[in-house]
């Protein structure tokens, strides 16, 4: 909002990793009405567990695990049904994500874009460690961006949970692993993915039937598939759409955010700093 000048309400499309919220749960794949000082917050994609806290973030296996109980239940961790992708991780490392997830103990929700990219690309065997932030998430949008094959497409649908709209990832997750375990070429899923976040996102705001500007930014927006197609949806559907261009989609943004929102809060009105 700062870079293009913008002073009017906007809905703000949210995606990036983990970060605490102000209802003390974690954050990362929100829409919001906002404006340059203040927010609510009106929908969200649905929280996954993530086993373990922020060591999840390096180990995107706990994320598939965590999806994969969530949508099919605990008998989906049984090395049995595990899918190809999973077999690797060792029994002992299986079976105790298992007991923090049906005993849910460390494992706090989280509404992340970016750990539902781990969960994916961990179930279609891209990463299952990574040695820097995103690592997962790049890999699953280069395979899809390398998809020749773009026919197939995930069913969407929308829930209302506590006042707020939210995008569930639950049956996502049973066809990926149905398509998977059927012999579906991982980059057309992966491309499938990519095109199930952007129009249920997308239908999301059509549910909010919001009538003004639209801003995106998070670092999940770093990810160039997923950025234009919102864009290229909003677009299509007669929304302003704005997003960075001088400044980073990601946290090397946030500062400036600060220094806006620092200023128009305590900053007093009559003073020439006001300005």
């Amino acid at each position: 909002m700062a870079e293009h000048g913008l002073n009017e309400p906007v809905l703000a499309i949210i995606l990036d990793g983990a970060g605490l919220g102000d209802d003390g749960t974690l954050w990362g794949g929100e829409i919001m009405a906002a404006e340059l000082s203040s927010y609510r917050r009106l929908g969200r994609l649905a929280p996954l567990p993530l086993p373990g806290g922020d060591v999840a973030a390096q180990q995107p296996w706990r994320m598939g695990l965590a999806a994969l109980h969530q949508a099919m239940g605990p008998e989906a961790l049984q090395r049995n049904n595990l899918p190809t992708a999973l077999q690797q991780i060792n029994d002992v490392q299986v079976r105790g994500v298992a007991s923090m997830l049906a005993q849910q103990l460390n494992c706090p929700l989280t509404s992340s874009c970016g750990r539902l990219f781990d969960a994916v690309a961990s179930l279609l065997g891209i990463r299952q460690q990574i040695s820097f932030e995103g690592q997962a998430a790049m890999g699953l949008e280069s395979l899809a961006a390398s998809s020749t094959c773009r026919r197939l497409r995930f069913a969407v649908g929308l829930s209302r949970d506590d006042q707020l709209y939210e995008l569930p990832s639950s049956d996502l997750i049973k066809q990926l692993f149905q398509a998977s375990q059927d012999g579906v070429d991982p980059a057309e899923l992966a491309w499938a993915f990519h095109q199930w976040l952007s129009e249920g996102l997308l239908h999301m705001v059509e549910a909010l039937n919001w009538q003004g500007p639209v801003v995106l930014s998070g670092g999940c927006l770093q990810n160039s598939l997923l950025r234009h197609s919102l864009s290229q949806g909003l677009d299509d559907r007669g929304f302003r759409v704005y997003s960075n261009q001088q400044f980073p989609v990601n946290d090397g943004c946030v500062s400036l955010g600060q220094a806006i929102i620092g200023g128009l809060r305590h900053v007093p009105g009559r003073s020439h700093a006001g300005h």
